[in-house]
């Protein structure tokens, strides 16, 4: 089977008050282990790490009233004025947040970012970066990272770990899940340019599965791009794609169908079938 050489790192899920967040995505059968606050003191996170090595971030706004500030900008048109002249990492996140609470985006795992962009420049794809990152566990471990962004913020972003991975995913009993969680099978973006979106995501990840398709192996996750006319409704400044849904391989066929999304605080995520890739 084909397979891009790239595996999802994580998958990130915006929500507003964090402290709810844990409590609903706890009441739907998930473990979920604080994290802490990410440098530069804006936004904090919890995770819910999976038997595969991925795992869910649960990302928010320090300060609460933020992420109502940037959904209310959005609406405006004058979310790309007021971020244009911030940071990549800002650039990218900050209009995700005008969206509202759900999938906003995701990493693939980078043995070498430098090489990444390398390749991804040879394929017409700019990448910003490598920029550092730094979270404080509430331990009080201190983890480090690099990221990279493509340009274009339809692409997933990049992460290479700088301290041990095991300090930013944790394993063990964390994995273990009460609604039979085990990892990730399929991820779905949806986009009102499929022949265009097709064309960048193969220019970043290499050739689809078969010649034609809209889909890519990511170490047994596949990826598939899907069209939508509401696409144009995602929280990105390039205002063509979103993340639509994410589906969970579980212990238990029992187990299987889709989670309340309220509770997921707008996120589509359903359970069932099996893990497709070893840990």
């Amino acid at each position: 089977m084909h397979t891009s050489g790239f595996r999802i790192d994580h998958v990130v899920i915006f929500v507003g008050d964090l402290d709810e967040a844990v409590e609903d995505y706890s009441a739907l059968g998930f473990k979920v282990t604080s994290g802490g606050t990410h440098a530069g003191g804006v936004t904090k996170n919890a995770l819910i790490p999976l038997a595969d090595g991925s795992y869910l971030e649960l990302l928010a706004f320090t300060i609460p009233s933020i992420f109502q500030d940037v959904a209310r900008l959005e609406k405006t048109d004058m979310l790309p004025w007021v971020v244009r002249k911030r940071t990549a990492l800002d650039r990218r996140f900050i209009p995700r947040a005008g969206g509202g609470e759900g999938l906003a985006d995701f990493a693939l795992a980078a043995v070498s970012i430098g090489a990444v962009i390398q390749s991804a420049g040879r394929g017409g794809i700019e990448v910003d970066g490598p920029f550092p990152g730094e979270r404080v566990r509430p331990d009080g471990t201190t983890l480090a990272w690099r990221m990279a962004m493509p340009t274009d913020r339809e692409l997933p972003f990049l992460i290479e770990d700088m301290t041990p991975r095991e300090f930013r995913v944790p394993g063990g009993d964390a994995v273990e899940h009460p609604n039979g969680a085990l990892g990730m099978r399929r991820l779905v973006v949806a986009t009102t340019d499929v022949e265009g979106s097709s064309r960048r995501y193969s220019a970043l990840l290499g050739d689809p599965t078969e010649e034609g398709s809209l889909t890519w192996q990511l170490e047994g996750v596949v990826l598939c791009l899907t069209s939508s006319e509401g696409a144009g409704e995602a929280a990105d400044l390039a205002g063509r794609h979103r993340i639509q849904k994410l589906e969970l391989a579980v212990a238990d066929a029992a187990s299987s169908g889709a989670l309340e999304e309220s509770k997921a605080h707008g996120a589509v995520i359903e359970l069932g079938g099996q893990v497709r890739r070893e840990k």
